[in-house]
C-alpha cells in the first residue's frame, strides 16, 4: 500500500500553481475549484492506495512542434496531475544528486536543489547560461568542430521500466524506491498499458526526462567528450571532424543499446566551429539589431522551454511603445507560403502581452491578427494569450473579435476544419469570461464536433457564457463522456436548477472528489 501524505500533496499543489498546469495547454477551469476546495480534495486523494489506483483516461491534443510536425500533448485529470507531481517531487532531489554536477557546466536543463522548496526545478536564467556556455566552448582553440544531435520523439519513446530502474538506483530511502514502483504503474496506465512514453505537458515530466539521461551524460563524460546539453539537444565540441563523427556514433550507440532511443536524422549534423558560432549569434539578432536593442535583448534571452514573462524596465517599455509592432507583425504574415511563425509568436506571445504595455498599443495589432485567422493555427496559444492580455475591450469590439475568431471553426475554409489545438485555445478565450458571449455559436460547435477535445472546450466556454437551454443540450452526453469531458459537462450543468443537478447524486455516478465539488 502506498499513499501520499498531506504534506506531499500540499507540495504538489504549490508546485503546479508555481510552474503552471501544463505546457502548451490552457489551465483548466476545474483547477480553480480544486484550489478553492483543497482541504477536502486533499483528504480524498490522501486516502487513495496508489498501488491499486488506476488514473483517469487522459486527453491527448496534437500540438504543433514546428510548421510541419506535431507532438501529442497530454492533458491529465486534475487529480492525476496532483498525484503525478507529488510522486515526482519525492524523488526530485535524489535524481538531481545522481546527475552530472552543476559545477561541470555540461548539463543546464531543469536543475534542482533542496533549497528551492516545492518547485520542481530552478528557473533563473538557465537557458541564457546554456547559450553562454555554448559560446565559451566553441571559442576554445581546440574546438574546431561541433557535433549536434537531437533525440527523436524523446518523451514518447522513453522506456518506462528503464526509468523505474534509474529512479530506484538513485533513491536514498525506502519511500523513494516505492515511488519508483508506483510511478512505473501510473505511467503505464496513463499510456494505455504501453511500456514506453511519459506524458508531454505536465511540468513534472521534465524532471523524469532528465533522469533518463543520467547515464548518457555520465558515459559521455567518462569518454572525455566536451559536451553541453539542454534537454535532448546535445552539442559535442571536438578538435577534428573525425572526433566529432566518433562522438556521434558513441552517443547513438549508447542511446539505442541502453534506452532504445535514436537520434533525429534531420537534426544530427557536424558543423565547423565558425558556422556553429554564427548560428548561436544570428537567429533574428541581425534583423532585430537594426530595429531595437530591447527587442534584440528579449529575443536573445528567450527560453523556448519556458512560459515565464520577461522583466522589462520602464525605459524598455517606452522604447517598445515607440516601435511599429503593427508593421513587424504584418511582415511576419506577408508571404502566405512561408509565414514567419516564430517571429509572429514572439510579437504576440512575448511583446504584445507585456503587462506594462498599454492597451492602445495592443489594439493596433488586432486587425492584423483577425485578417490572418486562417494562418494562425500553429500559434493559437499565442493568439489566445494576446487577446486575454487586454485589461478592457469595448463591447462592440469584443463582438467583432469573437465572430472573427470563431469563423474558421464555424465555417472552415474549403471545408477543412482547423486542428483541435487551434479550436481549444480559441475556445479557452470564451471560457475566460461571460463577456465574450456567442453562446449559440458555441453550442453549435459543441453539437457538430466529432472530437472530444473540441466538445470539452466548447462545454467549458458554455459554462462561462451559456444558459440553461445550452446546458440541456450538453447534459445527455455525460454518461458516455471521457473523464475530462465529464468535468466540462458538470461545469456547464451549473446553469441548470438545483433539482435538475441533484439527479447525478441520486444516481451515484459522480466518481471522484473534484466531480463532487463541481
Amino acid at each position: 500500500m502506498f499513499k501520499l501524505t498531506h504534506t506531499e500533496l500540499d507540495a504538489a499543489l504549490e508546485a503546479i500553481n508555481f510552474h503552471g498546469y501544463s505546457t502548451l495547454l490552457p489551465t483548466p477551469m476545474e483547477w480553480q475549484i480544486a484550489n478553492a476546495n483543497w482541504e477536502e480534495i486533499r483528504q480524498r486523494i490522501s486516502e487513495i492506495d496508489l498501488d491499486t489506483y488506476r488514473p483517469h483516461v487522459p486527453m491527448r491534443i496534437y500540438a504543433p512542434k514546428n510548421r510541419f510536425n506535431v507532438r501529442a500533448v497530454t492533458l491529465l485529470h486534475p487529480q492525476d496531475l496532483i498525484i503525478y507531481t507529488g510522486l515526482v517531487l519525492i524523488v526530485r532531489d535524489d535524481i538531481e544528486d545522481a546527475r552530472e554536477p552543476v559545477s561541470k557546466k555540461t548539463v543546464f536543463s531543469y536543475r534542482s536543489s533542496p533549497t528551492i522548496g516545492t518547485k520542481l526545478y530552478k528557473l533563473e536564467n538557465a537557458f541564457t547560461r546554456y547559450r553562454e556556455r555554448l559560446q565559451q566552448r566553441v571559442n576554445l582553440v581546440r574546438s574546431r568542430y561541433v557535433a549536434i544531435a537531437d533525440i527523436a520523439d524523446y518523451y514518447p519513446r522513453i522506456y518506462q521500466h528503464r526509468l523505474q530502474n534509474i529512479i530506484e538506483a538513485a533513491a536514498t530511502c525506502a519511500r523513494a524506491e516505492e515511488v519508483a514502483r508506483v510511478l512505473g504503474k501510473m505511467l503505464s496506465n496513463l499510456a494505455g498499458g504501453a511500456s514506453y512514453g511519459i506524458p508531454i505537458g505536465p511540468f513534472a515530466s521534465r524532471v523524469l526526462g532528465e533522469a533518463v539521461l543520467i547515464d548518457v551524460d555520465a558515459a559521455l563524460a567518462s569518454k572525455g567528450f566536451n559536451f553541453v546539453r539542454w534537454v535532448d539537444d546535445f552539442n559535442i565540441f571536438s578538435a577534428s571532424e573525425h572526433e566529432a563523427q566518433y562522438a556521434l556514433f558513441f552517443l547513438a550507440g549508447w542511446l539505442f543499446d541502453k534506452h532504445g532511443l535514436t537520434l533525429q536524422s534531420t537534426k544530427t549534423i557536424i558543423q565547423s566551429a565558425d558556422d556553429f558560432s554564427t548560428k548561436i549569434e544570428n537567429t533574428y539578432e541581425s534583423r532585430l539589431r537594426e530595429r531595437s536593442e530591447v527587442l534584440l535583448r528579449i529575443w536573445s534571452d528567450l527560453d523556448p522551454y519556458s512560459d515565464e514573462d520577461e522583466e522589462i524596465s520602464e525605459d524598455d517599455i517606452a522604447e517598445i511603445e515607440g516601435i511599429n509592432l503593427h508593421q513587424l507583425l504584418e511582415e511576419s504574415f506577408r508571404n502566405a507560403d512561408n509565414i514567419d511563425y516564430e517571429f509572429a509568436a514572439f510579437i504576440l506571445g512575448r511583446i504584445a502581452t507585456l503587462q506594462a504595455l498599454n492597451d492602445q498599443k495592443r489594439s493596433e495589432l488586432v486587425n492584423v491578427v483577425l485578417e490572418n485567422t486562417n494562418h494562425l493555427y500553429p500559434i493559437a496559444d499565442r493568439v489566445a494569450k494576446f487577446f486575454l492580455s487586454f485589461d478592457e475591450i469595448e463591447a462592440n469590439e469584443k463582438r467583432r473579435i469573437a465572430r472573427a475568431l470563431l469563423k474558421p471553426i464555424k465555417t472552415p475554409p474549403k471545408n477543412i476544419p482547423p486542428p483541435d489545438y487551434y479550436v481549444m485555445w480559441i475556445l479557452s478565450i470564451f471560457a475566460s469570461s461571460p463577456d465574450w458571449n456567442q453562446a449559440n455559436d458555441l453550442s453549435k460547435i459543441y453539437q457538430n464536433a466529432e472530437s472530444e477535445v473540441v466538445r470539452r472546450y466548447a462545454a467549458c466556454a458554455l459554462a462561462a457564457t451559456g444558459t440553461r437551454s445550452h446546458a440541456l443540450i450538453v447534459q445527455p452526453d455525460f454518461d458516455r463522456a471521457s473523464p475530462l469531458l465529464r468535468l466540462a459537462i458538470l461545469l456547464c450543468s451549473k446553469k441548470l436548477g438545483n433539482d435538475e443537478r441533484s439527479h447525478w447524486k441520486r444516481r451515484k455516478v459522480i466518481s471522484d472528489a473534484l466531480e463532487k465539488k463541481i
